[in-house]
């Protein structure tokens, strides 16, 4: 590493943009460290930053296509015989080929993010005959993040821009994995949305049976309720433990490119977020989805009542549970040095949870569609600046409001999710013997 930075020192754009093309060829070279360092001379003044990310993504998208090219035109033959020599033998083409059929080519899109892979993913595509506009689309837009990602961290880091190396070996590739199982299950959910609908409504019309009462269902469902909110805030407690034990080097990545992203400057804007999280703006945003639920609701009476199950039990959450983790992990004998417990944001959780429900009820009984996009949009720039607050003012690290964050998520699901089902069991009282009419 340390002939590369004499090198950059030296020629700068020229070595950059041919380090990227060699790398993603398939030579090994530790480009998230060099982009790093590029963002620091960015820094310095030594380089431009567009330019910079301009040479980046030329080398890049120039390597990705070298590799598309060797691999359509050489074959799985020549692979098979000599790819062990670029750590793309038979086993490994086999993986890449089945991840392609099960993923898509939206894999090329975080493939720069993963190491060792990156650098395979042009000649799988190639020999698997991925369509190149296809494979340009997908590949160049992941080079274009990936390059700007890091040489802009580099730059808000500056002499500290070798954190970056270690922070993306911890956690870039579960946060790239996290992200590509979301956004298979989306597909998954969206391809087989009717068949997932007519799935529960059968296993609900199977239980309704099954219990001689509506009473009956609805304390089965009460009761699944009851055990989902102990089982999460024991989860919920576990995983503060292991973000405040193991993710300093977290904490200390993300608040260093958090402050120099914002300076004082932003202190007046910071503010409002703030008041965002205040008991009484969560007050004004749950009158607005009441007004929202008697204008536009459907089973008016039903939406009312599940607002209050949540509201109920988002009390409970950021008051007790806490105590409760506590009680817990002290009866199962964990000793009093590994339960130092710093809740999640209580203001954080109630915000996310209140503003989360009105866009989704906003969302769902909305009629146009790009209202609903621009609905979700706003309220996720919403809940992303309430947060930000918290981190610039130094009211809680970032592990304690992605907790709240995590929290607020898995409770709103649980909502959302027990109010569809609580439709489904009143079409099932109302269309016994018709067929299922989900709005």
């Amino acid at each position: 590493m340390d002939t590369l930075i004499e090198l950059l020192d030296k020629y700068g754009y020229i070595i950059l943009f041919l380090s990227l093309m060699l790398e993603l060829i398939a030579l090994p070279i530790p480009t998230e460290l060099m982009m790093s360092y590029v963002g620091y001379m960015v820094y310095q003044g030594e380089m431009n930053w567009f330019i910079s990310i301009g040479c980046g993504i030329l080398g890049s998208i120039s390597g990705m296509t070298v590799a598309y090219w060797l691999g359509l035109r050489l074959g799985s033959p020549f692979f098979y015989r000599y790819g062990h020599r670029i750590h793309l033998g038979p086993e490994r083409l086999n993986k890449m080929s089945e991840a392609f059929n099960k993923y898509g080519k939206r894999l090329l899109l975080f493939a720069p993010f993963i190491p060792g892979v990156r650098h395979i993913t042009g000649y799988t595509a190639g020999i698997t005959k991925v369509p190149f506009k296809s494979f340009a689309f997908f590949s160049y837009l992941g080079a274009v993040i990936w390059v700007t990602t890091f040489v802009t961290l580099g730059k808000l880091l500056g002499p500290q821009y070798e954190l970056i190396e270690t922070a993306a070996k911890k956690y870039m590739i579960l946060f790239i994995l996290a992200l590509a199982i979301l956004v298979l299950l989306y597909y998954v959910v969206k391809s087989n949305s009717t068949r997932i609908k007519l799935f529960f409504f059968t296993l609900l019309k199977s239980l309704y049976s099954d219990f001689s009462s509506q009473l009956k269902l609805k304390l089965l469902v009460a009761g699944a309720a009851v055990a989902f909110i102990g089982l999460t805030s024991l989860t919920i407690g576990l995983v503060e433990e292991y973000l405040n034990h193991e993710f300093s080097s977290f904490n200390q990545t993300t608040m260093l490119i958090f402050q120099a992203m914002f300076d004082e400057d932003w202190q007046p804007v910071m503010r409002g977020s703030l008041a965002l999280s205040t008991r009484p703006a969560i007050a004004i945003g749950g009158c607005l989805t009441l007004i929202w639920i008697f204008v536009k609701g459907k089973n008016r009476g039903l939406e009312i009542k599940i607002m209050m199950i949540m509201i109920a039990g988002s009390i409970v959450f950021v008051t007790y549970l806490p105590n409760l983790i506590s009680f817990l992990m002290d009866k199962s004998g964990i000793p009093v040095s590994l339960y130092h417990y710093n809740s999640p944001s209580s203001e954080v959780v109630m915000a996310a949870i209140v503003y989360g429900f009105l866009i989704f009820l906003v969302s769902r009984h909305a009629e146009k569609y790009r209202f609903k996009i621009m609905t979700n949009i706003f309220g996720l720039v919403i809940l992303a600046y309430i947060g930000a607050g918290h981190l610039y003012f130094h009211l809680q690290p970032p592990s304690d409001i992605l907790s709240s964050y995590v929290l607020a998520g898995v409770w709103l699901s649980f909502i959302i999710l027990l109010l569809e089902i609580w439709r489904l069991v009143i079409i099932l009282t109302s269309h016994d013997n018709t067929g299922p009419k989900y709005e």
